[in-house]
């Protein structure tokens, strides 16, 4: 059985292999980054915990790849490949994180640890949240990540995991979309630039860039930059070949390249300044029982409107686009840290109180579980939590000693003789244990009120 057909491409095998296939083919330009590389490759031939190996490389080698461009790219590959895993891969994670801990206390064979639970590591997501929510990884594994995970189901039970089916397939040979009918990319954009700030033109709406947060804003563009806007809407884009492309209604296949050059599909090059004439020609021989002469009139435009302008278009690679069938979008930064999304269809910005409330209204707008997408997110808020309550707990405990500590010490101190040196010590001693009383309380109180958590 082939594991990363049966667990999809987000689970840890297909990870794994998708990263040590990028470090094989990595040639870094210094020294010292080609030492890293090579001494990463040769430890990961026998390794048993491999993305430990991995996030080990990540830290040494993020200063070497200020200066050397090829270690910088696999970095940031690396980065993307992990952002993106399953519940495979997590509790594969949590599988290292324990072979890793049991090596540190001196155990030469930390496999045998899990013998019994060995055949979960390898079941998709829908599986693995099963067996956590059923306990069967509970007293095996010594990992915290492994207590994350477990606690996100005990704090964030509604966000509702649902089975995961790990099919995935294409639309337009590029954008993902999955069997809920959502698509995921990363937005193409016009460049707009003003006095003030540069503004970028997507298809659904306009956003800049304050800092480093993206927003969505209300501003009125030119005539041309809306004609150029509606030509994105309309001319289909391949993410995989890096290009816009003419429909199939036209018999010629022609493409607007990632080099900004008209060519056909044998790569034969069109001059921009034909392209009229070219498709005034061809309007005879396109298949007319699908589409009008004026609809093909007006794609022929934005094709060629696009094409003498594609110097303008860039793609946003640190945002992501979340779109159902109905046309509903949410746009959101990749390295999404607080549960606000940049633009929700045309409501612009929202900012919630957490994730697991952002989760559930977005499940609702676009009838799709949107708890894998934030995973990561979900599992930091639900560690936010529980460390909330357990300072909570320890301050409610520490404020019953003191009370009774204070108790004790007041009838010492009522019994002692006036003016005697018992009397004086439990007076100082009373004093100490009001202010460690008031000072917990203070924090006690602050804790219960505190409503957000960002």
């Amino acid at each position: 059985m082939n594991l990363v057909d049966y667990l999809g491409e987000k689970s840890y095998p297909a990870i794994v292999g998708n990263i040590v296939d990028k470090i094989k083919q990595t040639q870094p330009k210094s020294i010292r980054g080609k030492e890293l590389v090579n001494k990463l490759y040769e430890s990961l031939q026998t390794s048993i915990i491999p993305m430990h190996e991995i996030k080990a490389f990540t830290t040494n080698a993020e200063e070497v790849s200020k200066e050397d461009l090829t270690l910088a790219e696999l970095l940031k590959f690396i980065k993307k490949e992990e952002s993106g895993g399953d519940f495979n891969y997590l509790i594969n994670l949590a599988k290292e994180e324990h072979f890793a801990n049991m090596k540190r206390d001196g155990i030469p064979t930390p496999e045998k640890t899990i013998e019994e639970i060995k055949h979960l590591f390898d079941e998709p997501s829908n599986a693995v949240i099963e067996a956590i929510r059923n306990n069967m990884f509970d007293k095996k594994l010594n990992s915290k990540i492994y207590n994350d995970l477990r606690n996100q189901f005990n704090l964030a039970p509604e966000t509702g995991f649902k089975k995961s089916t790990n099919k995935i397939r294409k639309l337009n040979e590029s954008i993902l979309l999955n069997d809920e009918g959502l698509v995921k990319y990363n937005p193409i954009a016009i460049k707009y630039m003003q006095p003030d700030k540069n503004y970028y033109i997507t298809a659904h709406n306009v956003i800049t860039k304050d800092g480093d947060k993206w927003q969505s804003v209300n501003i009125e563009i030119p005539e041309d930059f809306k004609a150029l806007q509606r030509a994105l809407q309309s001319i289909p884009y391949s993410y995989d070949k890096k290009q816009f492309q003419i429909s199939d209604n036209w018999d010629i296949p022609l493409a607007i390249n990632a080099d900004g050059k008209v060519v056909t599909n044998n790569g034969t090059e069109v001059d921009k300044n034909d392209l009229q004439s070219l498709f005034i020609e061809s309007i005879p021989f396109a298949d007319l029982s699908k589409v009008s002469v004026d609809d093909l009139k007006s794609e022929a435009d934005r094709f060629t409107m696009i094409a003498n302008n594609i110097r303008k278009f860039l793609i946003v690679d640190d945002i992501d686009v979340y779109e159902n069938d109905n046309n509903n979008f949410v746009m959101v930064d990749r390295n999404i840290i607080k549960p606000e999304v940049i633009a929700i269809n045309n409501d612009g910005s929202k900012v919630y109180d957490t994730f697991s409330e952002m989760v559930i209204e977005l499940n609702e707008n676009f009838n799709y579980n949107f708890a894998n997408t934030f995973n990561q997110q979900l599992l930091f808020e639900a560690n936010l939590l529980k460390e909330r309550e357990e300072r909570k707990v320890k301050i409610q405990s520490k404020l019953e000693d003191l009370k009774k500590l204070n108790e004790a010490t007041k009838s010492i101190y009522d019994k002692a003789e006036q003016g005697s040196l018992a009397k004086r010590k439990a007076k100082i001693e009373l004093k100490k244990l009001n202010e460690s009383i008031d000072k917990f309380f203070t924090e006690l109180q602050q804790l219960s009120m505190q409503n957000k958590l960002y």
